[in-house]
């Protein structure tokens, strides 16, 4: 109907004309069925051309924007976008007036119930770091218990998995500061015929797939709620040094989470943080995750692991840090303590932007070993003395249950979460600055029986941080459920 008004008015261009008369279904000319098949590069019925083409228009136009730079090209490509929206606008036209034929149904006695499935919205799921690792959890559990959600991410491969659903990438990038992990961004068509099959979105991270499956829930009506996993505002100052940056991205994310209907978030700390910037209190929710005690514990400690593995001279204690390495992390710290005690051996596992400034600035017993996972990471934890993470912008601290699983102390910052886990002087030491990472972590290395006696509390409390049931309890919560087991 839009179309042949836009005809008789002679709003549509004489160049697209034939295009989109076969589109529409006003002509059947093959030759221009050749050419749209072509060029879109699909096999779809044809009515589901428009589609397409709405679909790949987008990703056409800003690469001739990107060849091409002008101001029409800029118009072709700010146009293409909207035109590539339009479906949402009118999912969410239609969803209103379904909303007024549920109140019509549910006035004749008829409820209408959607069947109980969540999308788990998260922008890194392959990669090696503590939010993909949720992900990977939450997917086994769903997995193992039958559990009416999957996980959506973008990937360009062809990984088939149950409980995992792969969108293809119509655009990738490198993150700022971060180059090895890609954003990729779907299309908008693609995400919002896939929400559909959903009655709620739980969304893991705020990149471009989680933002706009933001946008497509609201434009569904679907219930959408959203977990702080990653301080990027505090990221965003750690690496521009700009408040002004980190007061818009706190501003931003309070938006999104206030819009939300439910906001998790994995420490105290950062439930205090998020209602400091605006996030209303009601809203925010503390969940707790557990660790792996199967896996990380200290039966898995092998002699000369570092030596055998790695070609590592191991002299005295062993003192290591695993996470990323990178600049957020304060790395600086733990090389300061590793200049401070030259004839310990410190050890570094995991890789990341910052590596080659550590690798200019370290001491010669300092060590990097780049990333290590499942068992190997399970030897490494557990073969060493003392764990000590700097970090200062932890949400939770993953990492920290994992060492104190395999048994040992550890010493952590006063600043984000970490110090949550630790009771101070009973299973690890916390530390207020560069000087008080030296001092406490020297008592430890000093002293056999103050670490016999801390390794003992770190395990006991890791074993009472159960990895299942806190999971299980946690998407219990993302699923709406209230008070039920799984």
């Amino acid at each position: 109907v839009g179309y042949d008004f836009l005809l008789n008015k002679g709003k549509i261009p004489s160049a697209l004309k034939p295009f989109t008369d076969f589109i529409f279904m006003h002509s059947d000319n093959p030759m221009t069925e050749l050419f749209l098949r072509t060029f879109l590069g699909t096999n779809a019925e044809r009515h589901l051309l428009l589609k397409e083409a709405l679909d790949k228009v987008p990703k056409l136009a800003l690469e001739k924007f990107l060849k091409e730079p002008s101001t029409s090209t800029l118009g072709e490509s700010i146009l293409a976008l909207i035109l590539h929206s339009l479906p949402a606008f009118l999912a969410y036209g239609q969803k209103a007036e379904e909303k007024k034929a549920e109140e019509v149904a549910k006035s004749f006695g008829i409820i209408l119930k959607r069947k109980e499935r969540l999308a788990y919205i998260t922008d890194t799921h392959f990669e090696i770091n503590g939010v993909a690792r949720s992900s990977r959890i939450i997917r086994e559990l769903a997995q193992r218990y039958d559990l009416p959600l999957d996980v959506i991410a973008v990937w360009d491969g062809d990984v088939r998995e149950n409980n995992l659903v792969l969108l293809k990438p119509a655009f990738e990038f490198s993150t700022p500061f971060y180059e090895e992990f890609k954003l990729r961004v779907p299309t908008l068509i693609s995400l919002l015929d896939l929400l559909r099959n959903y009655s709620r979105v739980h969304i893991a991270t705020p990149g471009p797939l989680g933002i706009m499956a933001f946008g497509v829930a609201k434009a569904l009506g679907l219930p959408t709620t959203f977990t702080f996993h990653t301080d990027v505002p505090a990221y965003a100052y750690t690496y521009t040094g700009s408040p002004e940056l980190m007061d818009i991205s706190y501003k931003l994310i309070a938006l999104l989470c206030n819009a939300c209907e439910r906001v998790f978030t994995p420490s105290e700390a950062y439930k205090k943080l998020l209602k400091e910037k605006g996030v209303k209190e009601e809203k925010i929710k503390v969940f707790k995750r557990g660790v792996d005690t199967s896996l990380f514990n200290p039966s898995k400690k092998e002699e000369d692991f570092f030596q055998r593995k790695f070609g590592v001279q191991v002299r005295g204690n062993v003192v290591l840090y695993v996470g990323r390495v990178s600049k957020e992390k304060n790395l600086d710290a733990f090389l300061y303590c590793a200049k401070n005690f030259p004839e310990d051996t410190f050890i570094i596992v995991g890789d990341g932007p910052y590596r080659e400034e550590v690798e200019k600035k370290k001491p010669r017993n300092v060590y990097l070993l780049g990333y290590l996972t499942g068992e190997e990471l399970a030897k490494a934890y557990a073969s060493a003395d003392v764990f000590l993470f700097p970090s200062e912008t932890e949400t939770y601290g993953q990492v920290i249950l994992e060492a104190m699983a395999s048994g040992l102390p550890v010493v952590v910052s006063s600043k984000g979460a970490s110090h949550e886990h630790v009771e101070e002087g009973v299973n690890g030491f916390i530390a207020h600055s560069y000087e008080d990472f030296v001092e406490k972590l020297g008592r430890l290395l000093e002293s056999p029986r103050l670490r016999e006696f801390m390794s003992a509390e770190a395990l006991r409390y890791a074993q009472s941080m159960d990895l299942t049931e806190t999971y299980l309890d946690y998407i219990n919560k993302l699923l709406g459920r209230v008070g039920v087991k799984v």
